[in-house]
Parts: structure tokens; C-alpha cells; sequence
């Protein structure tokens, strides 16, 4: 799994950067076939925007979440993405009964 964090309009400090990157490395418990990880902080007046693109086999997932800081936007955003891969794992995971 591929992990690439972008800050635009801002910079990010390293204690910022790593939590970034141990939320997207969370996600991998949800979906095993995770490929990549876009992470893109972005700064617009008074509020941080945290926005998360997981790539998997044949689609994307995208969360996105604003607050006062990177850290609790990181959460939220990281937040819906564990719970967007948790429908697609239940999804393909149900084994539905054959019909006679």
C-alpha cells in the first residue's frame, strides 16, 4: 500500500505528517486490497481540510473533512473512510444462498 501525503496552500509539521500517515495506515485492517493512499491537507480561511482518496481494485473512495486543525480533520475525514470500507468489505463479503 502506497501512501502519498500533499499539503497545498500550507505546510504541515512532522507531528502532523505522522499522523496522517498512521490514519491512512489504519485503513489497511478494513480493506485488504488497498493500493493506494492519497492524503491532501489543504488550508482555507480558519479551517484545515483533510481530504483522503483510497484506491482499490476498480474504484475510489473519497472522504473529505474540515476543521480548526489538521489532526481533527485527519480523524474525521479518516473516520468516514473506515466506515465507507467497511460497506464495500460487507458487500463482497455476504455470501448470498443460491436460488433452486
Amino acid at each position: 500500500m502506497d501512501i502519498h501525503v500533499t499539503a497545498r496552500h500550507c505546510t504541515i509539521t512532522d507531528a502532523e505528517n505522522t499522523t496522517v500517515i498512521e490514519t491512512a495506515k489504519s485503513f489497511e485492517r478494513y480493506g485488504n486490497h488497498i493500493l493506494r493512499v492519497d492524503a491532501i491537507i489543504d488550508h482555507e480561511p480558519l479551517e484545515m481540510i483533510c481530504e483522503f482518496t483510497v484506491k482499490l481494485q476498480g474504484q475510489f473512495l473519497v472522504a473529505r473533512e474540515s476543521a480548526a486543525d489538521v489532526t481533527k480533520a485527519a480523524h474525521d475525514a479518516g473516520e468516514k473512510m473506515i466506515r465507507q470500507l467497511g460497506r464495500i468489505h460487507d458487500k463482497y463479503s455476504t455470501i448470498r444462498p443460491q436460488q433452486a
